[in-house]
């Protein structure tokens, strides 16, 4: 309670009153502990199934551009083929060029 002259009094209480308030604090502390530590237990829990199931997708979209990379691989290779046999003289000399050209290259360095 405030006085007149603007001093403030409180109340004092015993020293067992205080005792138990000290341990409700406490106790009330240390229940929103356990309750705060399961929460974040829980969004760890959240967080990794999320991962994972993002990291599942990835492995799926990585498997499937795999493929499609083999396939055009293996189109690209019977169309080589393809050409080589149609014109076997021409391949050859192409590549003799190409061979020529990589050598003048790997030489200027």
């Amino acid at each position: 309670m405030a006085t007149g002259n603007g001093a403030i009094h409180t109340k004092r209480t015993p020293a067992g009153n205080r005792a138990s308030a000290h341990r409700s604090v406490s106790d009330r502390l240390g229940r929103q502990t356990k309750e705060v530590t399961k929460d974040l237990r829980e969004l760890g829990e959240i967080a990794k199934d999320a991962a994972e199931e993002k990291l599942g997708q990835l492995r799926e979209n990585a498997a499937e551009y795999c493929e499609e990379g083999q396939d055009t691989l293996k189109h690209v290779q019977r169309s080589v083929e393809q050409y080589i046999g149609e014109r076997p003289l021409k391949s050859i000399l192409i590549a003799a060029g190409v061979g020529l050209l990589l050598g003048r290259f790997w030489m200027r360095r």
